[in-house]
């Protein structure tokens, strides 16, 4: 289960009128979307923090998906990242600045 259960879903009833569900930090599965939310669905896993499984489950369910990554994938001990980094297509990312408060250490 992804560490960020319980955390909050933002506009998730806008996709039948084709809006982007933008999920922040959830813990909600591509099995809790599926029998709601189109395959054709625009989705964006904001803040995206866990491993490649999940990732690479998100990504082949839902084709107009992106990845959110923040610069937590600077960090060295956070291998599960790196992972997600190097496999996902560079189409599929969003890089979330979201200054001043995602910002590398000693920056």
């Amino acid at each position: 289960m992804s560490p960020h259960s319980g955390c909050r879903r933002r506009r998730t009833r806008d996709f039948e009128k084709g809006k982007l569900i933008n999920f922040v930090r959830t813990g909600i599965s591509v099995i809790d979307l599926q029998a709601n939310v189109p395959k054709t669905h625009k989705i964006h896993l904001h803040c995206f923090n866990n491993d490649w499984f999940t990732c690479k489950k998100w990504l082949a369910e839902y084709p107009n998906l992106k990845i959110g990554l923040t610069p937590l994938i600077t960090k060295p001990h956070i291998t599960y990242l790196h992972k997600v980094v190097r496999e996902v297509p560079l189409d599929r990312i969003l890089l979330e600045t979201d200054a001043p408060y995602f910002h590398p250490r000693l920056v």
